[in-house]
């Protein structure tokens, strides 16, 4: 993997730069907005990329001199990046939130030379920002490395690091799954929701929205942005339009990052006529943008058909009770010994109650299931200290008022594997203790806790509360914690049924594909961060490098569920 650097404004210039916005003044939204999508379509490119693809005849004698300037003063210059995405993604939300023009009256000249200072000004502040993360760490002294790429990468993991086939497929099945589950628990929000889209039902809905994923996917030029244009002659024109600007509403509740981004994947040019900005965003239509939309919804209805706290209900009720358990089961059958949580609740009369559990004769897999946002502050801050006081609180404990601790996903493990350990374990007793290996995963439902680092850290917790317990139980009996995407049952299912793909094998040899062993062999830090990002540390990655799904059959089969109902 080659690590570029992103060129800035002292870089190329000695004078002191403008402000962005009298760079962009003179220059309309749209065309600003296109040029965005059209760097996002591109990803990153190189300066003498960008120098020989984007300049006009006019401009040529102007960029010969930076090209030699460049030359000169940067020996690795081939090293060197002007558009990136995180940069682009930046410089979009700075123009949808402040620039309104609708004309132009720079010349395309003028255009090129404003549009390359500003954004090497965000390439600025990008490299100030992981100047951030590296201040942050200065103080660690064991394992640095890790923990610096944790802060630098942990704000656009998510939004970087994806493919585009898995996300259609797992967003497509969670979707699914999600509106059956509408229409049969909470019919009320269910019409009112289809209702708001002026669709039939969902399977109409689902094929609409679909189709924008299934269009951008087949676009003849992949290097390219996507104009949707509406025929004005089609019979359902004013409905289409409609469709795809309520679909982009901005979300005003919630606290998320990125988001005008995530509520605008189109930006509207006129009526009829839209442009696609990021494939990403697009796909988060199709399930993970129905929360919002959802929670906007129900907060709208009488009182009498209001859910009281909406997020934990939607958590409890469908990310565990619905999707965990129908996934899971879905990769499993009726193979092993299987308890849900609620069984293992209402039969056994358990509180602390893991949420899923299976036992494949000595080997057991204890899951804790997190549907868990990271605040936008955290996740955008680049400071290791906050990103990890905020994984903390999501996932190990957090402090209350008067000194109580409020447990989270790795105490809750803890508890139930000293049950296990001690047979003292409710709902299953038909083991021998000394015999058992517990396999302890943290099933989560957000790209984001597949940056690499948290998986390590998690572990880290993990160590110093089993330390507290070596004297009284095995703890070489418990595996490491494992962070799994619960996306990765839905993509891998038809493997994890494999005899190779047995989830003790593959848990074991992932903590040691992981191991520290790798980073023993680094000739400095920066060779170490190289390693670490070569292995990208999270389980999901780890199986993409054994097993590779049939996407096409895959979608063929999961489009089958919404287009024949």
């Amino acid at each position: 993997m080659k690590e570029y650097i992103r060129l800035e404004y002292k870089d190329c210039f000695s004078e002191h730069p403008d402000t962005i916005i009298h760079y962009l003044n003179g220059i309309s939204k749209e065309i600003l907005l296109k040029l965005c999508s059209l760097f996002l379509a591109r990803k990153q490119e190189t300066v003498k990329h960008f120098f020989s693809n984007y300049f006009k005849e006019e401009n040529n004698e102007y960029i010969n001199e930076l090209w030699k300037k460049l030359c000169c003063e940067k020996s690795d210059i081939s090293r060197y990046i002007i558009t990136n995405i995180e940069s682009t993604l930046r410089l979009y939300e700075f123009v949808f939130d402040n620039i309104d023009s609708t004309e132009t009256y720079l010349s395309e000249p003028e255009i090129e030379i404003n549009i390359l200072k500003v954004y090497l000004l965000f390439n600025e502040i990008k490299n100030n920002a992981e100047n951030t993360a590296s201040i942050s760490t200065e103080n660690i002294q064991q394992d640095r490395a890790k923990a610096l790429m944790l802060a630098q990468m942990f704000q656009y993991f998510d939004i970087v690091n994806y493919s585009y086939e898995q996300e259609l497929l797992v967003q497509t099945e969670k979707a699914i799954y999600l509106y059956k589950f509408l229409e049969k628990k909470l019919p009320v929000l269910y019409y009112k929701y289809i209702e708001y889209y002026n669709c039939k039902n969902w399977q109409d809905l689902m094929s609409n929205i679909t189709s924008f994923a299934y269009i951008y996917w087949a676009r003849s030029d992949m290097d390219s942005y996507l104009n949707l244009i509406i025929d004005p002659d089609d019979k359902l024109y004013e409905w289409k339009c409609t469709f795809i600007e309520r679909l982009t509403t901005e979300n005003k509740v919630e606290d998320i990052d990125f988001r005008i981004l995530r509520s605008h994947p189109f930006f509207k040019i006129k009526k009829g006529e839209y442009c696609v900005t990021y494939g990403y965003f697009l796909l988060e239509l199709i399930y993970k943008g129905v929360y919002f939309k959802l929670n906007e919804l129900n907060s709208q209805l009488p009182e009498n058909d209001k859910i009281k706290g909406f997020r934990s209900f939607y958590c409890d009720h469908f990310s565990e009770r619905t999707l965990l358990y129908n996934v899971l089961s879905d990769v499993y059958g009726k193979k092993y010994i299987q308890k849900t949580g609620e069984e293992i609740k209402n039969i056994y009369g358990v509180d602390a109650e893991p949420d899923y559990y299976i036992r494949n004769g000595n080997k057991i897999y204890l899951f804790e299931s997190k549907d868990i946002f990271v605040s936008s502050k955290a996740k955008t801050s680049n400071d290791y200290n906050i990103i990890t006081a905020e994984l903390q609180k999501r996932l190990y404990y957090e402090e209350k008022k008067g000194g109580n601790i409020n447990k989270k996903a790795i105490l809750q493990l803890l508890h139930n594997i000293k049950k296990l350990l001690k047979k003292k374990a409710e709902w299953d007793s038909l083991y021998k203790e000394n015999r058992i290996r517990i396999y302890p995963i943290i099933i989560l439902h957000d790209n984001i806790y597949n940056c690499p680092g948290i998986n390590d850290l998690v572990n880290q917790w993990f160590a110093v509360e089993l330390k507290g317990i070596e004297n009284e139980y095995n703890i070489s009996q418990i595996e490491k914690i494992t962070i799994i995407n619960i996306d990765v049952f839905i993509a891998y299912r038809e493997f994890l049924q494999r005899p190779e793909g047995a989830l003790d094998k593959l848990i074991a040899s992932y903590h040691s594909y992981t191991s520290n062993d790798v980073l023993k062999k680094a000739t400095s830090e920066q060779d170490a961060i190289k390693k670490y990002k070569d292995r990208i540390k999270s389980f999901e990655y780890y199986l993409s490098t054994k097993f590779t799904p049939d996407y096409k059959n895959l979608l063929l089969l999961s489009s089958k569920k919404y287009l024949e109902e």
